[in-house]
């Protein structure tokens, strides 16, 4: 081989070589890893899509419950019914589901009367709250929204 090459030749054959077994090794080591990606990094991805492109996201970032007004509040509740009967997977339905909690420990932190008779009336889970908001129950936080 070295007549074929020469010396220098030769260097460069053997560290081909031996470069191309590293490479195999490593290779079939990266194949074999599995790459779990925790919740919080698809989140973290998700919620940067949504900002950038929102069309190509159906994260849609929820607004916190203490800044919507009343009437949004209840119209957040409303809405947020159909997106959980349609959600398209477990994990939606409880980003879902935890929304709508936040929803109804809003409004019940503002108007515990209100929403008591609400629950304990004819309420649905897509039902309007709003009604019973409006008819005041003597609330004490009604002036703190």
């Amino acid at each position: 081989m070295t007549v074929l090459l020469g010396a220098g030749g030769a260097v460069v054959v053997l560290a081909v070589l031996l470069s191309i077994r590293w490479a195999v090794r490593a290779v079939r080591e990266w194949r074999g890893r599995r790459f779990v990606v925790s919740s919080e990094s698809w989140d973290a991805a998700l919620r940067a899509l949504a900002c950038a492109s929102p069309e190509y996201a159906y994260y849609s970032p929820v607004p916190d419950p203490r800044l919507l007004t009343d009437e949004e509040l209840c119209q957040a509740w409303c809405a947020s019914c159909e997106v959980a009967r349609t959600a398209a997977s477990p994990r939606r339905l409880r980003v879902v589901a935890q929304e709508r909690r936040s929803y109804l420990d809003e409004l019940q932190r503002r108007h515990p009367l209100a929403v008591e008779a609400w629950l304990a009336g004819p309420a649905t889970a897509d039902g309007d709250p709003m009604p019973y908001l409006r008819r005041g129950f003597g609330d004490l936080h009604q002036g703190d929204r």
